[in-house]
């Protein structure tokens, strides 16, 4: 840690913050549940140019000295986390989707860091899949009454006015704004 960084960490500022966000978080780790270890307050991320006083308070989170050190220990393996994405065909687009459904999933259950064992425990199971995938043509199907003629919906997926065939198949696809398929 830089000696300009650890000077920012006595400020003021950040000594509020890091208090607000401690009471926000009942002075409990919010990964292991100890009130009793020594606790820090945590930077999901960093920005390059933010001052640790800058982030918003969704992105900071109590954690006790271990599973602080553990969690930091983990920093590296985001990057690769994106990379493993990408090595499975997943495009940024998607990743985005994905960001996009957890926060708002985070958003409706902000200190409730099991979710994500929940989410995976879930999908796991081909039936709770293929349920999803089920409810998700579903409503492509809804949509394409919506829109009979064919084009571009919400999420960028292509109907085509046989929709309804495609879609329960399986095999509704991709377009870009040319009409080529992705």
């Amino acid at each position: 840690m830089s000696s300009d960084y650890s000077h920012k960490l006595r400020d003021p500022r950040w000594q509020k913050k890091r208090l607000e966000i401690m009471q926000r978080d009942e002075f409990v780790c919010q990964k292991c549940f100890s009130s009793e270890a020594t606790l820090n307050v945590h930077h999901c991320y960093y920005e390059t140019g933010f001052d640790p006083w800058d982030y918003p308070s969704a992105s900071v989170i109590t954690l006790c000295e271990f599973c602080h050190s553990d969690e930091d220990s983990y920093a590296d393996r985001k990057q690769s986390l994106i990379k493993a994405f990408g090595n499975l065909g997943f495009l940024s687009e998607d990743i985005i989707d994905l960001a996009g459904s957890l926060s708002t999933i985070k958003q409706d259950h902000p200190r409730d860091i099991f979710f994500i064992s929940a989410l995976c425990h879930w999908l796991s199971s081909a039936d709770h899949r293929d349920a999803m995938v089920d409810v998700y043509f579903r409503e492509l199907r809804a949509k394409n009454r919506k829109h009979p003629g064919g084009g571009p919906t919400a999420d960028g997926l292509e109907i085509s006015a046989t929709g309804r065939d495609s879609c329960e198949s399986g095999t509704a696809e991709r377009k870009d704004e040319a009409g080529m398929v992705a």
